[in-house]
């Protein structure tokens, strides 16, 4: 926690007037700030040189008094309050003030404010912040640069602001800073002024905007233009990377037309800056005019650059532009309501990706997403997408898999519901209705309403304000008929409270030699539905093409059929759904173990490689709970019977012009056949490619490297781990960076291990690399108990690497299989002088996992043993 500065001398005859006890507050229910003053304007001086460790600056906003009333409530935490005035036209009204928690600063008027206008000013100074978080700065190549991150609370850290979503109000920004710096904010520079050996930026005034979506960026920063924006556009790198910035200058354009064309509107802001930061937690935010990304995702090698690194580059942009309108254009009036923001733009951010790059195959890949969310509806601890949130509460829990991804597949089921030109007709009414304000999760439902004629509102809030996801069971009944039942899918043994939702289901059947579908809506726990055909179909597929949220089960028999008839009977989305089921099946308690094993090995040779990549989901969530130590040499045949094929089918090497998504298989496969199918000719190639890349990234295909290095780290020693650190601490690529660091991550040796924990905290990783190097290290069974105590031991030392934000990250740690490991965690982490909200609630949710884990263990490790046994003696 930051702790309050000592105030200057120049202000403490200022502050000692402030140092009353505050009046009773006008805060909300939730903690948010009233209406009785409500900002209109607000124009920002700042005097930023990034070389030094603070910053001062002025800020005025300009109030509408609605009520009469003697204090004004905003926001302002940690800041050196040198002065504050209240105006009421050219008339100064004497003020005290105070700060209280979570920084909200309670000016008191001498007298009532009457009804009307008044400005309130202030004089600050503030250091800035160093995590990453906020508005900090930051040193690489020898240069120094400040950059901002507000969302969700942070702007208060920087300056004094009203700082909640609804209070959207048009800013200006004027930045005086070094000479030879580059300043950057939302919009386009409107007067640059030189000032000896400093220069004065004023920008334009902004649209109205929350204080959390402004933008700041300056430093001896480097610019490549991006045509055929339709408005100015550059990507900014810091000194000395602007030849990584190709890639984004192809692809920006496009996804952006893509984006127009479907919203029926232009870009709606002056000018379009991407920027790469070095230093940077969140994988990208959406700040209009100026979107910030971490530097790997948008700095590709035109050289090495991968499928992957390309995909990832695709999605994070669309994502991000799809938040131009809906998050920025249109803005959730209150926290409760980010759900909306993030899901629709992975939503809309994976549709228009799929569009413009088809070769990536997104359709597929977004029910990875998909499958996250429904693993955690499945868990106690899961919660409602649209929470009631409290202003004191931890904004970080807001942010998770279930409001981005299953809120993108609820998205994703209302369009198949109500028919895409219908749901598009939907949003842009809403945008239209809504844009340059705030709105609120109803508001879509009532226009999306409006366009279909359906009750979109009681579907919808079935799925966004109750947790947990339906199992939807179908039963066969005789003349043409089958049975719907929907009850509430949980883990075997998890008690969670029966919900019922209103669920669009739509099954696709055989119908003769032809398939045919229906649709229904499952309001009701049970309901019967009939086939045109008159006859009850030898196959039924549930949840047609997977654009349902829903589990589902159907008679063992039919299922074997689904998933032996794959390609047959399946599209590549319903078949990387029946490999989820499958593994949700096992969980529930519904499938055992050796079925489970013999369904997943029928799905190995299919020849699309997304199928392929979700098999391999499975088998990692199902590997620990299921595979003992003993059973390690049994379960090495199944994964060489079940996988070796998809490897020899595309290759041990990248072949001319193949997919991308081909490309992806073969890294991963790669490893599982090395590390888990104990294949010696693919863990050799492997190793040799590690010394390839080590003489000569060049030399490499780059889409192996990460695993061949990862793989060789695994058995490596002092040597090799010199040899990464070096290359980390020399690569300029930010791609390459991230493959060193990994590798040191992945080392299996406890000395070797920890000594890359210990390197973690030397000085030469950035704030958000030490969450890489512990996720590394925490994929390795084998030292997961090494770096629960590394965490445990070093709890300050890391955590102040980190923003607040994301410590609760750190829970992680106790989670995996073990009981022991668990109960250590709950007393660490639960320790009120470390513990936080966020931490409690994470600690819930680490828990949960651990007693599934442990449960299948329990239940079905030597059923999956027995199969194992006698597939692999039966060779």
């Amino acid at each position: 926690m930051r702790l309050p500065r000592i105030p200057s001398a120049a202000a403490a005859l200022a502050l000692a007037g402030a140092l009353v006890a505050p009046p009773a507050t006008a805060l909300t229910a939730q903690h948010r700030l009233g209406h009785e003053v409500v900002p209109t304007f607000e124009s920002l001086r700042l005097d930023l040189d990034a070389g030094k460790p603070g910053y001062s600056g002025t800020a005025r906003i300009a109030l509408k008094v609605a009520t009469a009333t003697d204090s004004i409530q905003l926001h302002a935490q940690d800041l050196e309050l040198v002065k504050v005035t209240l105006r009421t036209g050219k008339k100064a009204v004497p003020v005290t003030w105070t700060t209280g928690e979570h920084g909200i600063l309670t000016v008191r008027a001498a007298a009532p404010l009457a009804p009307g206008a008044a400005t309130l000013e202030f004089e600050f100074t503030n250091d800035f912040d160093t995590r990453a978080n906020g508005l900090y700065r930051l040193e690489t190549g020898g240069h120094a640069y400040a950059f901002t991150q507000f969302e969700s609370i942070a702007a208060r850290e920087a300056f004094p602001c009203f700082d909640e979503p609804e209070f959207k109000i048009p800013w200006q920004l004027t930045l005086t800073v070094p000479r030879a710096h580059l300043a950057i904010s939302n919009t386009p520079v409107a007067r640059d002024t030189v000032l000896g050996i400093k220069r004065r930026i004023t920008f334009e005034k902004t649209p109205p905007l929350p204080s959390y979506l402004l933008a700041i960026a300056t430093g001896p920063l480097e610019t490549v233009p991006i045509p055929g924006l339709g408005v100015p556009g550059r990507v900014v790198t810091v000194k000395g990377k602007t030849h990584l910035a190709g890639e984004t200058v192809k692809t920006a354009p496009k996804l952006l037309a893509a984006l127009e064309g479907y919203f029926g509107r232009k870009y709606p802001y002056r000018k379009l800056d991407l920027l790469a930061v070095p230093e940077f937690w969140a994988g990208a935010m959406e700040n209009p005019g100026a979107i910030t990304f971490r530097e790997e995702r948008l700095l590709l090698d035109p050289k090495q650059v991968t499928a992957g690194e390309r995909r990832h580059l695709v999605t994070t942009m669309a994502h991000e532009m799809a938040h131009l309108w809906f998050g920025d254009l249109v803005t959730m009036e209150w926290w409760d309501d980010i759900w909306l923001n993030e899901s629709f733009a992975s939503w809309m951010g994976d549709k228009v990706s799929h569009e413009v790059y088809p070769e990536f195959d997104l359709a597929v890949e977004e029910l990875r997403g998909t499958q996250r969310a429904l693993l955690t509806d499945a868990q106690p601890s899961t919660h409602a997408i649209r929470q009631s949130f409290d202003a004191f509460d931890p904004y970080d829990r807001l942010f998770d898999e279930l409001s981005y991804s299953k809120g993108q597949a609820v998205l994703g089921m209302l369009e198949q519901w109500l028919g895409p030109e219908m749901f598009r007709a939907g949003v842009r009414d809403y945008i239209a209705a809504h844009a340059w304000g705030n709105a609120v999760g109803a508001d879509l439902w009532n226009a999306l309403s409006k366009a279909s004629w359906k009750d979109v509102s009681g579907v919808a809030t079935s799925f966004l304000d109750q947790g947990g996801a339906p199992l939807i069971t179908v039963t066969p009944q005789d003349g043409g008929r089958v049975e719907l039942a929907q009850s509430r899918f949980a883990n075997y043994g998890a008690q969670v409270a029966p919900v019922r939702w209103q669920v669009p289901v739509t099954l696709r059947y055989a119908a003769g030699d032809s398939f045919a579908t229906v649709t229904t809506l499952l309001a009701d726990s049970v309901q019967t539905v009939s086939f045109t055909s008159g006859a009850t179909p030898r196959w039924i597929v549930p949840n047609a093409d997977a654009r349902g949220y829903f589990r589902w089960r159907v008679p063992a028999p039919m299922l074997s059929a689904l998933a032996e008839g794959g390609p047959r009977l399946l599209t590549p989305r319903e078949r990387a759904d029946c490999i989820n089921d499958i593994a949700a099946q096992l969980d529930a308690g519904l499938l055992h173990g050796d079925e489970a094993l013999r369904l997943f090995a029928l799905f190995g040779g299919d020849p699309e490689p997304e199928v392929v990549a979700s098999l391999l989901d499975a088998l990692e969530g199902v590997r620990r709970p299921l595979v003992g130590h003993e059973d390690e040499k049994a379960f090495a045949f199944y994964v060489r019977r079940t996988l070796g094929g998809a490897l020899d089918r595309i290759g041990a090497a990248r072949a001319e012009g193949e997919p991308g998504t081909v490309t992806e298989l073969r890294a991963r496969l790669t490893r599982w056949l090395a590390e888990y199918g104990r294949d010696p000719n693919v863990l050799s190639r492997a190793q040799t490619l590690a010394e390839g890349y080590l003489a000569d990234p060049a030399s490499v295909d780059a889409s192996l490297a990460s695993v061949a290095l990862d793989l060789a780290a695994e058995h490596g020693d002092s040597t090799l781990f010199e040899r990464l650190r070096q290359g980390f601490e020399t690569a300029q690529v930010p791609a390459e960076r991230q493959r060193y660091l990994e590798a040191l991550g992945s080392f299996r040796d406890t000395a070797l291990a920890a000594r890359a924990l210990a390197y973690a905290l030397s000085g030469a990783l950035r704030p958000q690399e030490v969450g890489t190097m512990l996720r590394a290290a925490g994929g390795n069974e084998e030292i997961h108990d090494l770096v629960f105590r590394w965490v445990t031991d070093n709890f300050d030392v890391i955590a102040g690497h980190m923003p607040p934000y994301a410590r609760d990250f750190l829970v992680y740690v106790a989670g995996g299989c073990s009981v022991e490991r668990l109960q250590k965690g709950r007393a660490f982490f639960g320790d009120e002088k470390r513990s936080t909200p966020g931490m409690a609630y994470t600690l819930t949710r680490v828990a949960d996992w651990v007693s599934a884990c442990v449960g299948l263990h329990d239940r079905e490790s030597a059923a999956a043993r027995r199969y194992l046994a006698e597939l692999a003696g039966g060779r």
